[in-house]
C-alpha cells in the first residue's frame, strides 16, 4: 500500500482498514470493487458486468475516491471544480426555492460547458495563431523524435519528417522553436550496469540533430541541456532564429514523474508559448506533455496532432455512413476499451487475427490451436451476445499443422477451409473471408483499421493483410474515408507499399488505440480548446 499511488479492495470490511489507512498515506481508495476477479496467473483484474472490462498487468486505471469509480487508461482530470461557497453565495440572496434551483442548474450546466471544452478533441492550433503572437517568441515544442538508431544512425526518419511542417511554420513566422523529445528508455539502463556516460552516448538526440542539419539551415544542439536533476541550460542560451534542440527529456528523472519543478524548467525557456506535436506520446501524464502547460500562456496543438484529432476524433464522433471498422492482433484483452467502444458507434466491424479466433470460440466453433485468450472466453460470449449483429467473424482459414513465429516460418499449409484440422491452426483469413470483408468495405463511407488480420510478418501469412491494405488504397481513391489507426496497422500498410494512399495513417500506436476509446488523451486535454 506504501509503494502504491491509490487502491482498490475487493471486500469491505465493517470500517475497512484500507480506506482509514489510505487517509493517512493522502492515497485514493475504493472499496468494496466485489465485481473484480484477480487473476494471478495472467496477471490480470476482471470486473465483471454486462460486459466485461479486463486490465492487465502495467496497464494505467484512473480512481475516483469521491464517487467511487474505477476509470481504465488515463482520464483526463479538470480543474474545473463547482465551489460549495460560490454556490452558497448565489443563491443566499434568493427568496424562493425555485429560484435556488435554476440557479444552481445554471451553475452546474456552465461548469459542464467548461468541461466538455476542456475534455473535448477541438483544440487550439499553433496556424491558427497571428503571426505577432509568434514572431519574435521562443516557443517550446514537444516533438516525437524516438527514431531507430542503428550504430548511432537513424534507420527511419519517419517521425522525424512530420513533425517537419509545424517546424517551418514557426520558423516562417519569426518564431524560435525550441525542440524537445525523449528517445527510448534511458532511465532503465543504469539497473542493466552500463554507465551513466555510456546511457548519454547511446540515447542522445545528437543524430536527431544531424538529421535536422541536412534540412535546415541553423539547427543549434544543447548537448549538456539535460540531466538526471533536470533542466541545466537558461533561457538566455536559446540562439534566437535558430532551430534549438535540448537533450533527451528522458535523461532528467523529473520527466516521467511529471515533475513540476522540471516542467517550469522547460517552460522557462520558451517566452510563455507551448506546442504539442508529438501525438505519440500524448496518452502519457509526463512533464514535458501535462506539467509544461501548467506554466505557459498559450498552449495549442501542432500541425501533426491537429490532423490526428480531425482524423481520428471526426471519424468517431461524426462518421460519414455506413462506419465500418475493422480489428485484429493477438489478444483481444488489449483491445477491449476500444472494440467496445467502436461497437457502440460503428455499423460492422470486421475481426480477425487472435480476437477473431477468441470470439469464434466463444461461440462454440473449434478453432482447435488457434491463438485464442482463453481468459477472455467468457468476456467474448458477452460480446458477441450484445453485438453479434454487428460482428462479422472469419468463414474460412489458413491453417499450418506448426507455426514458429519466432523464426517466422510454417510447417504444412491448408489455404481457405472451412474447418480446423486436429492440431492445426490458422493464422490468416482464407480467401472467402477476404472477400466478403471487401465487399462490405465497398458499401462503407468511413473505414477505421486498428490491427492486422494475420501473421503478415511471416510471407504464408501476409496475402490476407496485404490484399486487405490494396483494397482499402483503392476505397480510399474513390473519395472514402480509411484511417489507419497506427502501431501494426500502420506496419502492414506501410510493408504493402500503399501508406501514401490512405486517407490518413496514424503516428499514434497506443496513443490512438486510447484517443479512439475515450476522445481524448491527457496530453490532448492539458491544450486551450478552441
Amino acid at each position: 500500500m506504501n509503494n502504491s499511488h491509490g487502491i482498490i479492495t475487493i471486500y469491505p470490511g465493517r470500517t475497512s482498514h484500507a480506506a482509514i489507512t489510505s487517509i493517512t498515506l493522502n492515497k485514493p481508495c475504493v472499496v468494496g470493487c466485489s465485481t473484480a476477479v484477480i487473476d494471478l496467473e495472467q496477471k490480470t483484474v476482471t470486473f465483471r458486468g454486462e460486459t466485461d472490462v479486463v486490465v492487465k498487468e502495467g496497464e494505467l486505471i484512473t480512481l475516483d475516491a469521491n464517487g467511487g469509480y474505477v476509470y481504465r487508461g488515463t482520464v483526463p482530470l479538470s480543474n474545473s471544480f463547482i465551489r460549495t461557497h460560490d454556490i452558497l453565495d448565489s443563491i443566499r440572496k434568493l427568496t424562493s426555492a425555485t429560484d435556488a434551483v435554476r440557479e444552481v442548474d445554471r451553475i452546474i450546466h456552465e461548469k459542464i460547458a467548461v468541461l466538455a471544452k476542456e475534455t473535448g478533441f477541438r483544440k487550439k492550433v499553433v496556424t491558427s495563431v497571428a503571426r505577432e503572437k509568434l514572431s519574435g517568441k521562443n516557443v517550446l515544442v514537444r516533438l516525437d523524435f524516438n527514431v531507430p538508431l542503428s550504430k548511432g544512425k537513424i534507420t527511419d526518419s519517419t517521425r522525424i519528417d512530420a513533425a517537419m511542417p509545424t517546424i517551418r511554420y514557426l520558423l516562417e513566422n519569426g518564431a524560435t522553436p525550441i525542440l524537445c523529445s525523449h528517445l527510448g528508455e534511458p532511465d532503465k539502463q543504469e539497473k542493466k550496469g552500463k554507465s551513466r556516460e555510456e546511457i548519454y552516448a547511446e540515447y542522445s538526440l545528437r543524430p536527431v540533430a544531424e538529421y535536422l542539419c541536412d534540412h535546415f539551415a541553423n539547427v543549434v544542439f544543447h548537448e549538456k541541456s539535460i540531466a538526471t536533476s533536470g533542466v541545466l541550460i537558461e533561457k538566455s542560451d536559446i540562439v534566437k532564429g535558430s532551430i534549438n534542440l535540448i537533450e533527451n527529456l528522458r535523461y532528467a528523472i523529473g520527466e516521467k514523474e511529471n515533475d513540476a519543478f522540471f516542467a517550469r524548467g522547460l517552460a522557462g525557456l520558451s517566452d510563455g508559448i507551448y506546442v504539442n506535436d508529438a501525438f505519440g506520446t500524448c496518452h502519457r501524464s509526463h512533464a514535458s506533455i501535462t506539467g509544461v502547460t501548467r506554466h505557459v500562456n498559450l498552449k495549442m496543438a501542432g500541425m501533426l496532432v491537429e490532423k490526428e484529432l480531425k482524423y481520428l476524433g471526426g471519424a468517431v464522433s461524426e462518421p460519414k455512413r455506413p462506419f465500418v471498422g475493422i480489428t485484429g492482433g493477438s489478444k483481444i484483452s488489449t483491445k477491449l476499451g476500444i472494440i467496445e467502444s467502436l461497437l457502440q458507434k460503428i455499423d460492422q466491424l470486421i475481426v480477425g487475427g487472435g480476437i477473431g479466433y477468441t470470439l469464434l470460440k466463444a461461440t462454440g466453433f473449434d478453432v482447435q490451436k488457434s491463438l485464442v485468450e482463453e481468459s477472455m472466453l467468457e468476456t467474448a460470449k458477452k460480446l458477441m451476445d450484445k453485438y453479434g449483429d454487428k460482428i462479422v467473424l472469419p468463414r474460412d482459414f489458413v491453417t499450418t499443422d506448426k507455426f514458429d513465429f519466432a523464426n517466422l516460418c510454417v510447417g504444412n499449409l491448408q489455404r481457405n477451409v472451412k474447418t480446423i484440422k486436429e492440431g492445426w491452426e490458422s493464422f490468416d483469413l482464407g480467401e472467402e473471408s477476404i472477400n466478403h470483408a471487401i465487399s462490405i468495405l465497398d458499401k462503407a463511407q468511413t473505414i477505421l483499421w486498428n490491427g492486422p488480420i494475420g501473421a503478415f510478418e511471416i510471407k504464408e501469412g501476409s496475402y490476407g493483410t496485404i490484399k486487405l491494405s490494396h483494397e482499402l488504397a483503392r476505397i480510399a481513391g474513390e473519395g472514402k474515408a480509411v484511417i489507419i489507426g497506427g502501431g501494426d496497422s500502420a506496419a502492414a500498410v506501410k510493408m504493402a507499399g500503399v501508406a501514401e494512399r490512405m486517407t490518413h495513417v496514424s503516428t499514434g500506436g497506443g496513443a490512438s488505440l486510447e484517443f479512439l476509446e475515450r476522445l481524448t488523451l491527457p496530453g490532448i486535454s492539458a491544450l486551450d480548446s478552441e
